[in-house]
């Protein structure tokens, strides 16, 4: 099993420059949010029957491993040729992972990965991995299991649900190439768990803004930074400031400014979701929308998305450009 040599670079691989694991928490906060947003290509065991798929388990150094890509070719490469998989959010395969299930319901893509475009036969939106019955699993002696639903002593198990006693499935994500990393099932957990962070949104001006304390600039002033990057165009700028209620409730907001009001709930999902990959804040930290910032505030540009290269045409090639006949 191998990855492809000369497969292209992916989002993922554009935030591994150095290996995941590697990376300081704010480089891994980067990698997970963007996982958790990748449409993932899960090895399955066989074609999915109506709407339940089963995951392709494996046995390796007694940890039992699903296998995702996120591109087809390298599903398939690594694996060694053609193979069935149901295409997911990584989000959606931490819930059904953290959740115990190596089979269930899904409401997706499925098809064949074979290093090409693949045999997408039953797309019909994106894959759930939530309720729906645990098909695919197999107790006894029923494909080398051992009575509980659990895979035999070593090898591949394919299309095991976990059962009593089973260990909980890893996941592999792009084996071999700069992106690889493996989340174990208490990793997956922990991401799942990230995962439903809610955004709380300041929709009132707090009664006192004031500058961000300075643990707070140092634990989030570089992690902020990058984040925003991946935000162009959907907001002009940011700032970290000190909030003080009339009540006496203190928090930090990162405040957002120019946001269209339909974006900005997906906004401070996005921004609650990497608050819950960092390690704890020394004090909690809201998102609010468009406040005066006081003297002193940490504030963050959000550069617009570089303006498309323009080719340069020959003469008479440019179709909103005709030429002009004399």
């Amino acid at each position: 099993m191998s990855a492809p040599a000369n497969s292209p670079e992916t989002a993922l691989d554009a935030l591994c420059a150095a290996p995941f694991h590697e990376q300081d928490a704010a480089g891994r906060a980067r990698v997970l949010s963007q996982l958790a947003n990748t449409e993932l290509f899960v090895a399955l065991d066989a074609e999915p029957a109506g709407d339940q798929i089963a995951l392709r388990i494996f046995e390796a150094g007694g940890a039992r491993l699903a296998i995702a890509a996120d591109l087809e070719e390298r599903l398939s490469a690594f694996l060694g040729g053609a193979v069935p998989f149901a295409a997911m959010p990584g989000r959606t395969l931490a819930a059904m992972l953290a959740g115990g299930r190596a089979a269930g319901g899904a409401r997706g893509d499925a098809g064949r990965a074979d290093g090409g475009a693949g045999d997408r036969r039953a797309e019909a939106g994106c894959a759930s991995g939530t309720g729906g019955d645990e098909a695919g699993g197999r107790g006894g002696d029923e494909a080398g299991g051992n009575g509980n639903g659990c895979a035999g002593s070593g090898g591949e198990r394919s299309g095991a649900a976990v059962g009593p006693g089973c260990g909980a499935p890893s996941v592999m994500v792009n084996p071999g190439a700069p992106s690889q990393m493996l989340l174990d099932a208490e990793a997956l957990s922990w991401l799942d768990a990230a995962l439903q962070a809610a955004p709380a949104l300041d929709e009132a001006a707090p009664a006192r803004l004031s500058a961000p304390a300075p643990e707070m600039v140092a634990r989030l002033a570089e992690p902020l930074a990058a984040r925003l990057a991946d935000m162009a165009g959907l907001a002009s700028g940011a700032a970290l400031v000190a909030a003080e209620w009339a009540d006496g409730a203190k928090a930090h907001l990162i405040v957002l400014a120019g946001a269209d009001e339909p974006a900005r709930p997906a906004l401070a999902k996005a921004l609650a979701e990497y608050l819950a990959f960092l390690p704890p804040l020394p004090q909690p930290c809201d998102i609010a929308f468009d406040l005066d910032l006081p003297q002193g505030a940490l504030e963050l540009r959000i550069d617009p998305p570089p303006a498309p290269e323009r080719t340069p045409t020959a003469p008479g090639m440019d179709p909103n450009r005709p030429p002009i006949l004399r």
